[in-house]
């Protein structure tokens, strides 16, 4: 790592883990014959965007309209809004239209019709598909309530229908590879009768399909168009801990300085809290919660975790961590730690830029 002075927390990013894995999903949607649309909503940086620009992604998603408008300004012209269309962001929404194919996600006619009367352009709309996740969506087994809607979109002069967006969430309940294959198997199966059923009445339409913990460890997902996962960029200690990546695959941490030590108690303090690295925990296997997993910064950038080191509670600035003892009488305040974060999309967020190894500054979109 580059020698550049750490003062404050800072979210470090190794671009040559991240490139790789990049490079990685890009080979496997070029395998599979689909379209590869990566969702910018973990990374939300034009400077990483364009690692993908030059492998000659040209299509994306995003998770806000906002965000659609950075990156239509830094000129990505095909761009998937994948979160439920807020009617009152329409004057954006017909801005966007008249420089970029936006397309969005639909799943209710109300918003449909709303949307028809209020568009100055044709918009390209997607059908969002509940495939057991529980968040949005038409249930995939509904076939009649999804064919009915179809049917109404299909008489909306503004609206043009592409096909169906599914998102797997539910993948994240999960853990071990054997357990997420086994989990995509029975989407597959899902996923293939839902198409012939469909093909049946329009023969011609795609399925976008977008899910870091699946499409990273499957081979084949027959039935699919276009993939658009997101939080591989970058992977964090939950993909990790799910079985869904390796260690090294983990491409930022969090530079937090130690600011007190009480190893009376087996912990240190951390300028490194809820704002920088969230309220998103996983469980130890006693059952205790971790917040985050420890490791020391080195020339390469950061070491494999520390035995026995987490985070064990956050608030707003302050990260109690604890340490076995041996470990803990090492460690000094001013001493700068790497937290792996436990999910990397909202710790990016909530740090606003990334620094590299070499001290670069990385700015993102900001609301």
């Amino acid at each position: 790592m580059g020698k550049f002075v750490i003062e404050r927390p800072v979210l470090l990013l190794n671009e040559q883990i991240m490139q790789a894995n990049i490079e990685r999903m890009f080979n496997k949607a070029s395998s599979w014959r689909v379209n590869f649309r990566p969702h910018f909503k973990t990374h939300q940086s034009e400077y990483i965007a364009g690692f993908f620009r030059r492998l000659g992604v040209e299509s994306i998603a995003v998770s806000s309209l906002k965000m659609a408008e950075y990156f239509a300004d830094h000129g990505w012209k095909n761009i998937l809004l994948a979160f439920p269309v807020n009617l009152l962001e329409i004057n954006l929404i017909n801005k966007l239209l008249k420089t970029t194919n936006l397309s969005v996600f639909l799943e209710d006619q109300s918003v449909a019709e709303q949307l028809n009367a209020k568009l100055k352009n044709k918009l390209s709309v997607y059908l969002k598909i509940d495939a057991g996740y529980g968040r949005t969506g038409m249930k995939i087994e509904n076939t009649p309530q999804i064919l009915d809607l179809l049917a109404k979109i299909n008489k909306l002069r503004m609206l043009h229908w592409m096909g169906f967006g599914i998102h797997a969430g539910n993948s994240y309940h999960t853990s071990g590879k054997e357990n997420i294959s086994k989990l995509a198997g029975d989407l597959q199966l899902k996923m293939v009768d839902f198409r012939k059923k469909i093909e049946s009445v329009y023969p011609n339409f795609e399925i976008t399909f977008g899910d870091t913990p699946i499409l990273s460890t499957i081979e084949n997902l027959a039935g699919i168009d276009e993939i658009r996962p997101g939080n591989f960029v970058f992977y964090d200690a939950m993909q990790w801990k799910m079985g869904t990546c390796n260690f090294s695959d983990i491409a930022v941490a969090l530079a937090a300085p130690v600011v007190s030590k009480h190893c009376y108690r087996n912990e240190v303090v951390i300028y490194g809290g809820a704002i920088h690295l969230s309220k998103e925990f996983i469980l130890n296997t006693d059952g205790s919660k971790n917040y985050g997993y420890v490791s020391k910064l080195n020339a390469q950038g950061w070491s494999s975790p520390i035995d026995g080191a987490y985070v064990k509670s956050l608030s707003q600035e302050h990260g109690i961590v604890h340490l076995e003892n041996d470990t803990c009488k090492l460690i000094q305040p001013g001493d700068v730690l790497a937290i792996i974060p436990i999910h990397s999309c909202l710790t990016a967020n909530l740090l606003g830029r990334y620094t590299n190894l070499q001290g670069l500054e990385i700015n993102m979109f900001r609301y």
